[in-house]
């Protein structure tokens, strides 16, 4: 082999393939194959002679594959915290959707109470109104006598067909809606109907997450020709943020399960089909990370409960635990590699 070296080292030089006569080529390939062979059975050997050690150098391998083992000043700049797994209650809920809407009781739509005309009009859209307030005066076209036309209730004018001149016949004037209260319509599929009722705790939220309220269940009824129910949320002292015709998304408590092993289920991965979490130990300059294959019963939304293959006061891996979860795929990729 070593005579191939110049020929080579000159091809590398001026840019072209090496090339080899047959005779060296089976040479080297022959020697190259003695060279395995003897290694090879050097290592038959010493496994036919102590099997139990090739057993425990296979699982130590595959054992070390499900680790990973970073500096703590590393772990610490990529960000994985970690918490202990304890016992937790468990709240089950159901997930609905829906939108915010003005109950029929918010609304009034104002009428003259005698044909006429419409004299004067003191108000517009989207101005706020107190009960009484003059809304219009209207001469009556029996007595030519003029008369107030007042709201009937607070809220916000929000629709106006009314001008000085025009007749009143018997159209709606004004519409105005109490805005400080607003209902929450969900909708209720068979699926969940049987573990929803009224009474029943409600986190309502709104923009992606951003803001939230809580509330309960007062009624659910019917949907006219759908094929769901109407879950009906009130809500009142309604912050500005929110608006009649708002989307709206609803978690509903339907239980409480108290867990003997709760883990935040941020910290779950999933390796080679297994889910699990990587528990977690130190020494002084190590932070060592390994993967524990685990069993879920009762979840929400945040928590679940690990039924086998954790015990309560382990400590887990949760933020950025997928940097963990990577660093492992690729080990195993190269290693079949």
């Amino acid at each position: 082999m070593m005579k191939t070296l110049p020929v080579l080292f000159l091809c590398l030089l001026i840019g072209t393939q090496p090339t080899y006569t047959q005779a060296q080529t089976d040479h080297d390939h022959d020697q190259h194959h003695d060279h395995q062979n003897g290694h090879q059975n050097d290592k038959d050997y010493a496994d036919d002679k102590n099997p139990e050690a090739n057993s425990d150098h296979d699982h130590e391998h595959e054992h070390q594959e499900q680790r990973v083992v970073l500096n703590n000043s590393m772990a610490k700049d990529l960000g994985i915290t970690s918490a202990v797994a304890t016992q937790a209650d468990i709240d089950s809920q159901v997930i609905l959707y829906g939108k915010l809407v003005s109950g029929a009781e918010q609304i009034s739509h104002v009428r003259a109470r005698y044909t006429g005309l419409i004299k004067s009009v003191a108000t517009t859209v989207g101005e706020r109104v107190k009960k009484g307030d003059l809304l219009a005066r209207i001469e009556s076209n029996d007595s030519l006598q003029s008369y107030p036309l007042l709201a009937p209730i607070d809220g916000v004018v929000i629709q106006r067909h009314a001008n000085a001149g025009e007749s009143t016949q018997d159209q709606v004037l004004f519409s105005i809606a109490q805005l400080d209260s607003l209902w929450a319509e969900l909708q209720l599929f068979s699926t969940q109907a049987l573990v929803v009722q009224p009474g029943q705790s409600v986190s309502l939220e709104f923009d992606h997450g951003q803001q939230s309220l809580s509330s309960t269940i007062e009624h659910i009824v019917p949907a006219l020709n759908a094929p769901y129910q109407v879950v009906r949320v009130a809500l009142h002292n309604v912050p500005p943020f929110l608006y009649a015709g708002q989307w709206v998304k609803a978690r509903v408590n339907t239980g409480n399960h108290k867990a003997s092993v709760a883990i935040d289920k941020r910290a779950l991965q999933t390796v080679s089909g297994t889910t699990g979490v990587f528990s977690v130990s130190e020494n002084k300059t190590d932070t060592i990370y390994t993967f524990t294959e685990v069993t879920l019963g009762q979840q929400n939304v945040n928590f679940a409960n690990v039924t086998s293959g954790l015990a309560a006061g382990t400590r887990y891996a949760v933020n950025n635990s997928y940097l963990l979860k990577a660093d492992l795929e690729k080990s195993a990729a190269e290693h079949v590699h």
